[in-house]
Formats: structure tokens, sequence, C-alpha cells
């Protein structure tokens, strides 16, 4: 994680916030490019003439010392900067402002400053914005199109099977091995342990349809058992390759079966399907925006309230999504998953 070209004081920040705040690696790296952004605009515009460009500034000298020459007007020139020179959007200054606090809240924390010059910013409060997602017809389209004359049917429509009844990220899906997978005799249903935002774990169950789904996929995954990498065999999705999955090629299936499917596959994404699960699990639920955050694996009830465009426990909110058409569940499926 250690790079020669960022400052030490830099580098520390990032090893804090990833070793005891536990960040997600996608976290970490935001906060290193927003910092760099920023201490490469202050290099070129306050305290350096002899450079031209942003992307030739050498900010590895960057020490203490320099930090604490910053000013308040410093930062209210470098929102100028990302409005005017580089085009940046309300989402993108506000999430710069919220890593330069951070920083900043580190140092004092830390004691390497004494003034936190940051900590009455304002950031510029977001728009809520209605997300995008597919109505339910349109999400019945998009699971019929994954017909039997493609040659990996079973795992493409458990993908899409996942995606939109349970409502998990990208890199969860990818993420999730077979040992994942358990019968809970408390819930009496499968559920499966999936690695989210922070490496924080949480349990989702299936719902009938789900359960089928993945009990079809995994008969068919048997017969790839011989041709699997060695380090890819408790991975549940499989690639073409024979290895585990990644992001890039589920981002192609999603698009492939859009595609055939008619609908919108330039707007519409895995980050989209899973607001499409979020939003009909919400609407043809009990309105429990409680369980619709546990089951998103959202830290905050504010975040998942965008789907409300909530008093039932996740299973059930799962079970009422309107895609599942399976009500009840074969005995024989729960013995194969156990």
């Amino acid at each position: 994680m250690i790079e020669s070209s960022l400052p030490r004081v830099l580098d520390e920040f990032l090893n804090y916030i990833f070793t005891v705040k536990k960040r997600s690696e996608n976290t970490i790296n935001a906060y290193k490019v927003d910092l760099s952004i920023f201490f490469k605009y202050l290099k070129l515009r306050v305290y350096s003439t002899t450079h031209k460009g942003l992307d030739d500034i050498d900010i590895s000298d960057i020490n203490i010392n320099f930090i604490k020459r910053i000013k308040e007007s410093d930062l209210n020139e470098f929102i100028d900067f990302l409005t005017l020179k580089r085009s940046n959007g309300i989402d993108s200054k506000a999430r710069k402002i919220s890593s330069i606090k951070s920083f900043y809240r580190y140092l004092c924390e830390t004691g390497q400053i004494e003034k936190n010059i940051v900590a009455k910013f304002e950031v510029q409060r977001i728009e809520k914005r209605t997300p995008l997602y597919l109505s339910l017809k349109e999400s019945e389209v998009l699971l019929k199109s994954v017909t039997s004359d493609e040659i990996f049917y079973k795992r493409d429509r458990c993908i899409l099977t996942f995606f939109l009844h349970l409502g998990i990220r990208l890199s969860e899906l990818c993420g999730i091995n077979i040992s994942d997978i358990n019968y809970n005799i408390a819930i009496k249903t499968i559920t499966i342990e999936v690695l989210g935002k922070g490496n924080k774990k949480r349990v989702i169950p299936l719902n009938n349809t789900c359960i089928e789904i993945l009990v079809e996929y995994l008969n068919y995954r048997k017969s790839l058992s011989h041709f699997i990498e060695e380090n890819s065999l408790d991975a549940l999705f499989i690639s073409s390759k024979n290895c585990r999955i990644n992001k890039r090629s589920v981002e192609r299936i999603v698009k492939k079966y859009l595609q055939k499917a008619d609908l919108d596959y330039k707007r519409i994404n895995p980050c989209k399907l899973r607001h499409t699960a979020a939003t009909l699990m919400y609407n043809h639920g009990n309105k429990d925006i409680f369980a619709l955050q546990e089951i998103l694996g959202h830290v905050s009830s504010e975040t998942t309230k965008i789907y409300t465009h909530a008093n039932i426990n996740t299973k059930e909110m799962i079970d009422l999504n309107p895609l599942n058409k399976k009500k009840r569940m074969n005995s024989k499926i729960v013995k194969m998953v156990r």
C-alpha cells in the first residue's frame, strides 16, 4: 500500500484508516486521489510557480510544516479551482471536502497540528436523487432474456437473480464463496454471507426463487470442478476461464442481457439492478426501512431512504420481492444445499 511518490504524512494517514478504521480499498484510493489533487493544487497555485501542469507535480516532499502553512482561503480557492477548471459536480466536490476534513481530523487527533482549519467548513449539501431502476415488468423481461441457448445460462441467470432479488453489490456478488452458503435453522432458510463496504460481513436470507436457481447452478458448477483453478475452488461464480469471476466480466454479462431484453444498457448496470431490488422490496413489502437497511448493508438509514419514492424482518422482506414466484421451499432443495 505504501507508495514512494506519496508524502509520508499522507501515507501514514492512509495506513491509519486502513488498519485502524478498517476502511475498504476503494475508500483508501478515493482519499489518496482527493488529497493528492489538493496538495498538487497548493504547490501549483499557492506555494510554487515553477510547475505548469497538475499531473507533473511531485508532492513527495510535502511535510507537516507545509500543511501548517495552509490557510482557510487556500481551501476556498481549491473549491473554486475544482468548479471552474475541473468542472467537478456537487458530489465530487463534496467527496473531496470530506476527504480533507478526515485528514485534518486525523492530524489533530494524533497531535500533529493544533488547529483544525477545516472543522467548520461546510460541505455543500448533496441533493437527494431518485435512483435509476427497472420496473417490475422490465425486471421480469430481463430475467426471461436468459435462455438455455446461452452456454453459461445457469450461471448468468443466478447472477441476475441475486442482483434483482437480494440487492447485493457487484463486489459482494463476485466475492461469494460456496462456504458462505448455509442453512439457517433459526429462521429455516438458506442464507449467504457477503463481505460489504468497510470489510463488514452480513448475512442475507434467500427467498425460494433464489434457492431454486442457486441449486440449479450448483449442480451445473459440479460438472466444472475438475477444470476450476485451485485458488478459485471455493468461488461460487466461475468465469469462462475457470477462475473466480471478476467485476468487469459481470458488467459485460449484465450489459449482454440488457441488450437482449431491449432495455437501456447504457444507463442500467449492476448498481442499478441493486437499486431495482431495493425499490421492489420496499414498494411491495411493508415499508420497513430498517429491514431494507440491513439487507442492503447501509450504515445509515438515511442512505436507505432514497428508496422510499419500515415491521417485518429481513427474510419476510426478501420473500415479498414480487419477483419471488416460489412461495414454498422444496425439502429436497434444502437437503441439496445443506
